[in-house]
């Protein structure tokens, strides 16, 4: 939004004000993680949840274990194997107990911008006009995260601000 408002001895004051809703973006395990084993170059998993805690997004990670990592298991002629942790997130689609995070599922921050322009008018003569100009740009000097958040939920600093938006990201 934004308007030129006229006051008095020829000064204008231009305000542009900028709001946006919170940006979505999406849970993941990162780009190295194949939760359903069919290979690699998907890009990144979505997070698996438990059906009847779809909002939780670390339980599924606390009960089973990094999907990337490994376990022990005794096999019967008492050697030892590791086998993938991705089996016990399967498992648990399969069973139906657990299902995918949807896409976008996370909110990041609502934008807020507050710039402003000064405008005075100088009259030389009658034919000559000559105009100053001060400009100021955000205003508040909020951060603007946007959706530039850590989306890896074994990340620590997950749901954490990692970037800003640029001012050549908004219109």
């Amino acid at each position: 939004m934004g308007s030129v408002i006229n006051l008095p001895a020829g000064f204008q004051i231009a305000p542009i004000v900028q709001i946006e809703s919170a940006r979505p973006y999406s849970s993941g395990y990162g780009g190295a993680v194949d939760v359903l084993g069919v290979g690699g170059g998907r890009g990144t998993s979505h997070v698996t949840v438990f059906t009847d805690r779809p909002n939780d997004l670390k339980a599924t990670l606390t009960a089973f274990g990094d999907p990337s990592g490994t376990f022990p298991v005794t096999l019967a002629n008492n050697t030892t194997v590791n086998v993938s942790n991705a089996v016990k997130y399967r498992n648990c689609l399969r069973s139906g107990q657990c299902t995918f995070a949807p896409f976008d599922n996370l909110r990041g921050q609502p934008f807020f911008q507050l710039d402003a322009r000064v405008t005075k008018n100088f009259r030389i003569r009658e034919r000559a006009n000559l105009q100053a100009i001060f400009q100021v740009f955000d205003l508040t000097n909020r951060a603007n995260f946007g959706n530039n958040f850590v989306t890896d939920v074994r990340d620590p600093k997950f749901g954490t601000p990692s970037n800003f938006i640029t001012p050549s990201g908004v219109t």
